[in-house]
This record gives C-alpha cells, sequence and structure tokens, in this order.
C-alpha cells in the first residue's frame, strides 16, 4: 500500500520525502558498510552482498583489475586487499544516491590509505558505483588512480609476486 501511494504521489511532496528518506538510509548504509570494512568485518560485507553481485575492479595493468562474480569472490577480493594492505582503510567523502528501493544506485567518492612497509602510506583516491536491489548489492564498479595501485602492489609485492 505505501509504495503504491508512493508511486501515485509522483513528485509531490510526499514522493519527494519518500525519495529524499531513501536515498538518505541508502547513504548511511553504504557509510556504515565501510566503517565496518575498514574495521576487518567481512561478515557484515557478506551480508549487504547479493548472492550473485558482480564486481568489477576497473584497469589492466595492475593486481586488482578484474570481475569478480558472486558473493564469495568479492569477499575472498576484500579479504586480499586487507592481507596486501593490513591497516588500510576507506574514508568516505560524497554519496550521491538515486533511484528507489528496487533499484538504487550510489556513486561513492573515496579516498583509501595504504599503508607500505618502510616507507609513508600512500592515499589514493577512487570512485566506485554501487547498484541495490532491495537492500542488496548486485553490481559494484570501482575506477581508481590505477598508477597508485601499481606502485602500491610494488611497493608490498616482489616483482612477479
Amino acid at each position: 500500500m505505501t509504495g503504491a501511494l508512493i508511486a501515485a504521489a509522483g513528485s509531490t511532496v510526499l514522493g519527494a520525502a519518500a525519495v529524499t528518506g531513501w536515498h538518505a538510509l541508502a547513504g548511511a548504509l553504504l557509510r556504515l558498510t565501510y566503517r565496518r570494512v575498514n574495521a576487518g568485518d567481512l561478515r557484515f560485507l557478506a551480508r549487504m552482498l547479493s548472492v550473485r553481485v558482480r564486481y568489477e575492479f576497473h584497469g589492466q595493468d595492475h593486481p586488482l583489475a578484474g570481475v569478480y562474480r558472486g558473493r564469495a569472490e568479492v569477499v575472498a577480493f576484500i579479504a586480499r586487499l586487507h592481507e596486501a594492505f593490513p591497516g588500510s582503510g576507506f574514508e568516505v567523502g560524497d554519496v550521491a544516491v538515486r533511484g528507489w528501493p528496487w533499484r538504487v544506485v550510489a556513486i561513492t567518492w573515496l579516498a583509501e590509505n595504504l599503508p607500505l612497509p618502510g616507507r609513508e602510506p600512500m592515499r589514493t583516491r577512487l570512485a566506485q558505483r554501487t547498484v541495490i536491489r532491495w537492500g542488496r548489492v548486485t553490481e559494484l564498479a570501482t575506477v581508481a588512480d590505477t598508477m597508485n595501485v601499481q606502485r602500491a602492489f610494488g611497493a608490498v609485492q616482489p616483482p612477479g609476486g
């Protein structure tokens, strides 16, 4: 019934308030997810992901580039990132959200601090597109400064590692 009322409201104040509230909730949920991932709580992340989630990390000449399919593969990818850079963490900047509960699209601007052995931590920026359907993340795509990603992995892995 509520969905029908909101749909019927169209661009009225009721419709705008419902959309604004949902967008604020989705943005807060994304921020919470990043905080939990920073704390190493990958079980929380797993609960947020659809079983058939698809994650694409754009790029070609760095170890993170690729397409990861399914909850287990995406969580394993994030675990690998935490292993390569212990103590790393995301700082969430802007979060732009649009859509309705059946298909929300969020663009998040992030900074990531990567501790490097024997060096100052590296700070890199990235943008992430997230599609959420009925409260579960179904699609992720990350665009990062690939030169920084290559340098960071070069600092923690031997060549060819």
